[in-house]
């Protein structure tokens, strides 16, 4: 009699490097806002504390509304082509998240799904005069992918931070008289749709050139304030416009001064909750030995997916979780003395 040949599950598993920081994406968050809204200081905490914590090169820009202290002239014509509704965000301009808590995984979602931008964007130069207060930025955009038709639009914006005043707020909501507004738009270089950067084939790796020129206000702190450049996919309506790529630039700190600040490590999944099989997204800034496991909501241990050195670089892991029993897990990597984790459901 032959020896029965034991059965093997395998749990898929599937490893890819793509290149660290090749062209990683920046999201745009358009952030409605107002001195007098009691709800929009929770609408800060979680940007700035949880979406920037996470995903250190997202770019926003916080549209003051009318009777706020930074009531902007361009308000109006934003959240006409946006269809905007109070107290929300619209993430990269593709429609808007409901509840507030639901932004955070809206941003992961969107970042594990396209990590790297289609347009590289570089400013080529920018040169100030705090006398007259000119403002002009020399920006090249060039296409990185080979399938690039449709039209390209780009466009520019001042924003201001540091801006201490009065907060309407909410019990739940941090304000006061001394509340700290942040990236809040000054002025646009075009009107909300931006102007053509080009319409049809955008070749691979033709680069194009544009320049901005802005006058700031003298009741802008200068040192406050940051140009934001993006160029966008018309696919409809502004808000359903997707935004390739968003780069932002100190005014007065010369270029590539104060770079963003990044994790050593990043790890995202997606979609969540998993049906069946699930994508995770990895990027490391650091080599070494990483691990990463699915563990019960106690910390237990329940399947290890990869351990291996790995460079660093971004990584796709591809698993099947059929078989798994439904409910809530923690994703774990770990490496280099550090612990990352996010919370996964399998249904």
């Amino acid at each position: 009699m032959k020896a029965a040949l034991p059965v093997i599950f395998f749990f898929f598993l599937f490893l890819s490097q793509t290149g660290l920081g090749q062209n990683p994406r920046n999201i745009l968050i358009d952030d409605l806002t107002s001195t007098n809204c009691g709800h929009c200081p929770c609408m800060d905490t979680v940007l700035q504390k949880v979406v920037l914590l996470r995903h250190p090169g997202t770019v926003i820009i916080a549209l003051h509304g009318p009777m706020s202290l930074y009531e902007n002239r361009d308000f109006f014509k934003v959240i006409d082509s946006l269809h905007f509704e109070s107290n929300a965000s619209i993430i990269n301009r593709m429609g808007i998240p409901t509840e507030i808590d639901d932004i955070p995984d809206t941003v992961d979602a969107r970042y594990a799904r396209l990590p790297e931008s289609p347009v590289k964007m570089e400013i080529e130069s920018m040169n100030y005069d705090p006398v007259s207060r000119l403002l002009t930025v020399v920006v090249n955009s060039t296409a990185l992918q080979s399938d690039m038709t449709g039209q390209y639009r780009i466009n520019a914006a001042v924003i201001e931070s540091n801006l201490v005043g009065y907060q309407q707020h909410f019990p739940e909501c941090p304000g006061g008289d001394d509340y700290n507004h942040k990236f809040v738009l000054r002025a646009l270089a075009f009107n909300p749709v931006g102007d053509n950067l080009i319409n049809g084939n955008w070749a691979e790796q033709n680069t194009i050139r544009r320049t901005f020129i802005f006058t700031l206000d003298a009741e802008w702190v200068d040192s406050n304030c940051d140009v934001v450049i993006y160029v966008d996919k018309k696919m409809g309506t502004l808000g359903v416009s997707e935004i390739q790529q968003s780069i932002k630039q100190g005014v007065t700190r010369p270029l590539s001064v104060e770079p963003i600040p990044s994790p050593s490590a990043i790890l995202k999944i997606f979609p969540n909750p998993v049906h069946g099989s699930a994508n995770v997204h990895i990027r490391l800034s650091e080599g070494g030995l990483a691990r990463v496991a699915l563990a019960d909501m106690n910390g237990k241990i329940v399947k290890v997916l990869t351990r291996q050195n790995l460079a660093p670089g971004m990584y796709n892991l591809e698993f099947d979780a059929t078989g798994l029993p439904a409910g809530n897990y923690l994703l774990q990597m770990d490496g280099n003395q550090q612990v990352f984790s996010t919370k996964i459901q399998i249904q």
